[in-house]
């Protein structure tokens, strides 16, 4: 299905593409999608909400999201967006952000504190994301007083742009 998609007149009259919930995904279906997002120049949303995305492909659609210009609303949510090495998932944050997304959804994943510190800093600097959920990514405690989403919490007031947060979950007390 994804193949007829790929069509040129098809990709370029596709305006939303949601494959969220489609659990068997695997990663032919996620090059897929990288390419689609990448030759469909009128997308303006995409939802890959619990899709389980192999870290060594999220780069590759970081990227060809950050490349779409028309594309302003992102759901990655319950994807596994934050395991393996926090510097890689830095890397696949700071490429994100460099798109014109203005709604992302990143909640249901695990972020370290680098990771939130990360986020904050590259949408301060960015000015572009006016709607962030992150609900319930904080996994764990730094120490007895602390959750890694206090490290997003630390940058947030450099970010000017931001008009709607969701931190529901985030054990913070």
């Amino acid at each position: 299905l994804l193949l007829r998609v790929l069509q040129p007149k098809l990709s370029s009259t596709l305006l939303e593409l949601s494959i969220a919930g489609c659990t068997r995904a695997g990663p032919q279906s996620m090059e897929r999608v990288v390419e689609l997002v990448s030759d469909a120049f009128n997308l303006r949303r995409l939802d890959l909400s619990q899709v389980k995305i192999e870290h060594y492909k999220l780069l590759p659609l970081c990227d060809a999201i950050s490349k779409g210009q028309t594309l302003s609303y992102v759901s990655l949510s319950s994807t596994g967006f934050g395991k393996g090495p926090s510097a890689f998932a830095c890397t696949c944050v700071t490429t994100l952000l460099q798109g014109h997304v203005a709604e992302l959804d990143l909640s249901w994943n695990q972020f370290s504190a680098e990771i939130f510190s990360c986020l904050g800093e590259t949408l301060a600097k960015r000015k572009m994301v006016k709607k962030l959920n992150i609900c319930n990514c904080s996994g764990g405690c730094i120490d007895s007083l602390s959750t890694p989403v206090n490290c997003y919490l630390e940058q947030l007031q450099m970010d000017s742009a931001l008009t709607s947060l969701d931190l529901s979950m985030s054990h913070m007390d």
